[in-house]
């Protein structure tokens, strides 16, 4: 097992090359345009790795959005991966730890695509090809700047344990599948959600007719997965789910997240490569009796109905839409194109009677043209780790000026980002990082949800300073600003008439202390 992992790790940095040479001081961003979403989520880590017990207030009440309390619950708040982040953070730093964290994630993926082909009957060293066809998944390294959407481990661990036990209904086999969605819930709960709702579809098709001579088995175990998942959704899921009570996407929002029919043509952003496409099929055949293929191909089609969204209408009746309209989580989801990462997976499962049969022939050339074409497949398809943008969590004069006081003053950053895109808050997002663990909340912030207040806040303090936006900082309990300098300039004039003092002056920030 070790030496496999080694084999695995060492794909995952192959495939992220050069990655591995800047992990110190640069963010891994995939096709992501800007760092804005990459530096939240480190974060993200740097706040969960710090309170690692997702229980009570002190988690959920992350210092950003003052004064709203619960912040963290408004994204994905990740508590699995923040405890690896956390056990390697202090050894490599933060920076670097981030990425540390990817490449696990990576290296579990090939891990656990392994083992699933093993229980599809691979042997080692094909199951191991498999792997690495699962660690080079398009949907990854398309995403490989958003961390959450990376973490697809968890959904072939709980595959494997899933036909395991279809097969044999011991209680290990349903214990770890229970262990995988708590891993994925802890992960990525968006994954969770669209992995759910695609076995829901898909897994009829594993029952067969001898399951009624294990009925009290079965039923036992779907009983013990229910258990563990309820257990965990009190402690995670549930808290996160209530501090987010009237919060969910408008239509046009999800509308606009939702897969097309071009997202699955060649090439485009659903294309999950030729070479898997055809070993794919091929495997399909080799095992059409098998009814765990049937089951992954119920899987793939299951996830691809759900990746077109509220695209997706049957005589004109949208079921995405009332879906949302009846199940809040699923009325949280943005983006259901996003299960076609499932897609992905059930394909590259697919391949293992393909991969198992061509390298069992034990004819080198068959072996040859297999590696050649996965090699070359691999090569042409979209992996690398993408932009490598500088990321730095070293605080400017200002900043830890600010660290020295112990009042807990809230602080707002101006310029505030002007518009809702993610491009417009790469300063907020550093600014995010800089003040963790200052003890100073601020009044800005990014996630995935924003409080109903933010355009308001956003308008008030465009024109800082005057009256009106020093009234609503007064109102919120705020005490600094921390201003660019630039943007600050041809307002400095007016600080003296407002009665702000300025408390530290410096071109990386300057830092202002309100009447």
């Amino acid at each position: 097992m070790i030496g496999w992992g080694a084999f695995h790790a060492t794909a995952s940095i192959t495939l992220t090359f050069p990655l591995v040479l800047h992990m110190n001081n640069r963010l891994p961003l995939g096709t992501e345009p800007t760092s804005t979403v990459a530096e939240f989520n480190l974060w993200t880590m740097r706040w969960g790795s710090a309170h690692l017990v997702p229980l009570g207030h002190t988690y959920w009440n992350a210092p950003i959005f003052w004064p709203r309390r619960g912040a963290f619950a408004l994204s994905e708040p990740q508590p699995l991966t923040a405890a690896m982040f956390a056990a390697t953070r202090t050894l490599l730093g933060p920076v670097a730890a981030y990425s540390f964290v990817l490449l696990v994630g990576i290296t579990l993926t090939g891990l656990g695509a392994a083992l699933l082909a093993g229980r599809l009957g691979a042997d080692p060293v094909p199951a191991a090809i498999v792997g690495v066809l699962a660690q080079s998944i398009p949907f990854v390294f398309d995403q490989l700047g958003v961390l959450q959407l990376t973490m697809i481990w968890p959904m072939l661990f709980a595959l494997s344990f899933l036909v395991a036990w279809a097969r044999n209904p011991e209680p290990r086999q349903v214990a770890g599948f229970a262990l995988s969605i708590v891993a994925l819930s802890l992960s990525c709960g968006n994954h969770a959600v669209l992995f759910g709702l695609s076995l829901v579809l898909a897994a009829p098709v594993l029952v067969s007719r001898r399951w009624h001579r294990e009925a009290t088995q079965r039923i036992g175990g779907i009983a013990v997965a229910a258990g563990i998942l309820i257990a965990v959704a009190a402690v995670v899921v549930i808290p996160q789910q209530g501090r987010l009570d009237g919060f969910t996407w408008r239509r046009a929002t999800v509308l606009a997240g939702s897969g097309q029919w071009s997202d699955w043509w060649f090439a485009n952003r659903s294309w999950p490569g030729v070479i898997v496409i055809l070993l794919a099929l091929f495997g399909a055949w080799i095992q059409r009796r098998d009814r765990t293929v049937w089951f992954l191909v119920a899987l793939a089609a299951a996830a691809f109905a759900i990746s077109f969204g509220s695209r997706l209408s049957i005589f004109g009746w949208h079921p995405w839409d009332a879906l949302r309209s009846t199940v809040p989580g699923i009325a949280r989801l943005r983006s259901p194109w996003r299960s076609a990462t499932i897609v992905q997976i059930a394909l590259v499962a697919l391949t293992v009677p393909a991969v198992q049969q061509i390298w069992a022939a034990r004819r080198t050339l068959r072996r040859t043209v297999l590696m050649a074409a996965i090699v070359s497949g691999i090569a042409i398809g979209h992996v690398g780790p993408g932009t490598l943008v500088a990321a730095d969590v070293a605080q400017r004069p200002a900043v830890r000026a600010l660290s020295r006081l112990d009042d807990g003053g809230a602080v707002l950053y101006l310029p505030f980002a002007a518009g809702p895109g993610p491009e417009t808050f790469q300063r907020t997002t550093g600014v995010m990082n800089e003040l963790l663990g200052t003890g100073h909340p601020l009044v800005n912030g990014y996630s995935g949800f924003f409080p109903s207040d933010h355009s308001k806040i956003r308008d008030l303090t465009g024109s800082f300073p005057d009256g009106r936006s020093l009234d609503a900082l007064a109102e919120r309990g705020v005490q600094y600003v921390l201003a660019d300098a630039i943007w600050l300039k041809p307002r400095r004039d007016r600080l003296d008439e407002f009665g702000i003092t300025i408390a530290v002056d410096d071109p990386q920030g300057i830092l202002l202390r309100l009447p």
